[in-house]
């Protein structure tokens, strides 16, 4: 009748290292959070404009990947480096290092998934529209 050592820990580092890990596939199935109130209508008015401002959108969004990522990169380093860990001596310890590497990972894939998209919107806007990719 006592809860498992380390439970909280476990559950809390892993929600962390699966929102992650899903952000790219997000970002490329369009599931990922944006709000389309002007950018729909535009679409269908002039679909160039519209893949432009996509292009230019996505290629912010690699920008801020590539932001956060050297944030984190220096994290993982030192995590691994002093071995820096959650939980009490003696009881349950948990190292962090494992999922600030899932971050990097995440970032680093995701950042490439924004690119990807942003020179999708800019060929299609560079044709002068078609479907979205």
């Amino acid at each position: 009748d006592a809860p498992v050592p380390g439970t909280t820990e476990l559950i809390g580092q892993s929600i962390v290292g699966i929102v992650f890990l899903q952000l790219a596939d997000a970002l490329l199935c369009g599931r990922l959070t944006r709000s389309e109130i002007w950018l729909a209508p535009l679409r269908r008015r002039r679909p160039a404009l519209a893949f432009a401002l996509m292009a230019g959108f996505d290629a912010l969004g690699a920008l801020f990947m590539v932001l956060v990522l050297s944030a984190a990169v220096p994290d993982l380093v030192d995590a691994y480096r002093i071995g820096e860990y959650l939980g009490a001596l003696g009881d349950f310890r948990l190292p962090l290092w494992p999922v600030r590497l899932l971050i990097v990972v995440g970032l680093s894939v995701t950042a490439l998934a924004f690119l990807k998209l942003a020179v999708a919107h800019a060929r299609r806007a560079w044709r002068g529209a078609g479907d979205m990719p």
